[in-house]
């Protein structure tokens, strides 16, 4: 049986790699022409979900960042940071863009009504839960 591995002895290469895809993920999903904002443009809970990939992708680069110095290879170190400081201006691209996304989608009446419906509805939800319950006592 295969044991994981601490978080402390995740190895800067994952990350890299795991940060790396992410972002081609969110770039796909938000910058690219082929992207389809439908989704993240009408729904709050999308665009909170995309909200906080954006912000777990900065985590992974300050968690690289923060490795830099243990790295003794001076060429394998220039080239990280390079590499990091390109990934913190796609961060920053997509991090522009879902704000955009969402000044966009907050100021339609469309987008506003569609969630007033989904509170409505989890208010509904939770209400006939509750009944729910005191009906059984």
């Amino acid at each position: 049986m295969a044991r994981k591995l601490p978080e402390s002895y995740a190895s800067p290469d994952i990350t890299l790699v795991n940060l790396t895809h992410l972002l081609a993920r969110l770039e796909n999903n938000l910058i690219s022409p082929s992207a389809d904002l439908k989704l993240v443009h009408r729904s709050p809970y999308h665009r909170a979900r995309v909200g906080a990939n954006i912000e777990y992708s900065r985590t992974l680069l300050m968690k690289l960042e923060l490795s830099l110095p243990n790295i003794k290879i001076q060429a394998r170190k220039v080239s990280l940071q390079t590499n990091l400081a390109h990934k913190r201006q796609q961060i920053k691209a997509l991090k522009a863009r879902l704000d955009e996304i969402t000044a966009i989608a907050e100021a339609e009446p469309d987008t506003q009504t569609f969630s007033n419906h989904i509170s409505a509805a989890a208010k509904m939800c939770r209400s006939s839960a509750n009944e729910g319950r005191r009906n059984k006592r």
